[in-house]
């Protein structure tokens, strides 16, 4: 990375390796205004420019993937300034919303219950410092043995309470007389969340991105906020995407 002055502002200039050059158009360099006549603030900007483009030669290399934990965490970690830092975060978010897109595709919203989605959640905390690694495996087994024990607890409760309606007369499960026209039921649904989402919340992600703000950043922030998503859960990355979609339509 170097610095090019040119007609009074700042160029930020990286070389691209030749191994990578096809993927990006047989570009020679990275080269982006900074737009500031300053060589301190030029430097500054550049740094965050660096780590984005660091990022990307790494991921056209296979290098840098969403499986790799170690590779994320350490690049976060040496980050040296704020900038810096959101742009490794910017660049491992692009990656996890891709993946949370294709767990989507998979399981339906059952996807976030998924070992995947909780481990990309957490890669993500402890990438940007919101939570600590937990290396420790006595740590983990304990919190696996509580984990186990709520769901048992669930599960007894929930028999309980389908014994207790059963024994009141209530019916269970099956046809009720009633037909459920899917599609109209689908296009509410749709238009319900459509409204929600031209609410203020809506508004108020579609400012955040236009301020350049990724998307797992925007719903980090409403999760900070208590802001609950139109169903009353936390906020993910592909939460986000589908407000400002239903936005755009």
């Amino acid at each position: 990375m170097n610095l090019q002055q040119r007609r009074r502002l700042w160029y930020a200039v990286h070389d691209i390796p030749a191994d990578v050059r096809p993927l990006f158009g047989d570009k020679l360099k990275f080269v982006q205004s900074l737009k500031t006549p300053d060589k301190n603030i030029a430097k500054a900007k550049a740094a965050a420019l660096e780590a984005e483009w660091r990022t990307k030669i790494d991921i056209a290399r296979g290098k840098a993937t969403v499986e790799d934990d170690s590779y994320w965490i350490t690049r976060a970690k040496a980050a040296t300034s704020a900038t810096e830092k959101k742009a490794v975060m910017s660049a491992l978010g692009a990656q996890v919303f891709d993946k949370e897109e294709a767990l989507y595709e998979q399981h339906g919203d059952s996807y976030t219950e998924t070992d995947e989605y909780k481990r990309l959640e957490r890669l993500q905390g402890i990438a940007s410092g919101q939570i600590v690694a937990l290396d420790n495996r006595l740590t983990l087994h304990i919190l696996a043995a509580v984990a186990e024990h709520e769901r048992e607890a669930i599960s007894a409760r929930t028999k309980a309470a389908l014994a207790a309606a059963k024994a009141r007369g209530k019916t269970l499960g099956g046809f009720r007389g009633v037909t459920v026209d899917q599609a109209k039921g689908a296009q509410a649904a749709s238009a319900k969340a459509k409204e929600w989402a031209q609410g203020d919340i809506g508004k108020e992600i579609a400012d955040m991105k236009a301020r350049g703000w990724s998307l797992w950043e925007i719903a980090h922030s409403l999760n900070n906020l208590g802001v609950k998503t139109r169903r009353g859960g936390e906020w993910q990355a592909t939460s986000v995407k589908r407000v400002l979609d239903k936005l755009e339509t």
